[in-house]
């Protein structure tokens, strides 16, 4: 049985622009494999960025449900599931609180 040919995934110059500045080198070498640099996006995007899986899809092109293959075969650890839900409800981040009158 044939494997289906691998398509070449275009990263737009936005998605580019979100990256942390470690990523973006990795991302524009070119000494590296493709997969390399998709890894080094998706970790970046994913556990820097704290953007869900399918919002990775997204801004890459690509379904969600290929993304999420493409992580298992790049092993690019996923969100546990409270995880997940603990960053989708959160929508500022916490201040540990310092015990000032202010505070309260």
């Amino acid at each position: 049985m044939r494997r289906a040919a691998r398509r070449v995934l275009r990263v737009p110059d936005e998605v580019l622009g979100l990256l942390s500045e470690e990523a973006r080198r990795v991302a524009e070498r070119l000494d590296l494999s493709g997969d390399e640099r998709l890894k080094a996006i998706i970790e970046d995007l994913y556990w820097r960025a704290g953007l869900s899986s399918r919002q990775v899809a997204t801004l890459l092109g690509v379904e969600d449900r290929l993304l999420r293959r493409m992580m298992a075969r790049l092993g690019v650890e996923r969100r546990g599931r409270v995880e997940a839900l603990r960053a989708r409800l959160t929508r500022y981040a916490k201040k540990p609180f310092t015990g000032s009158p202010a505070e309260r």
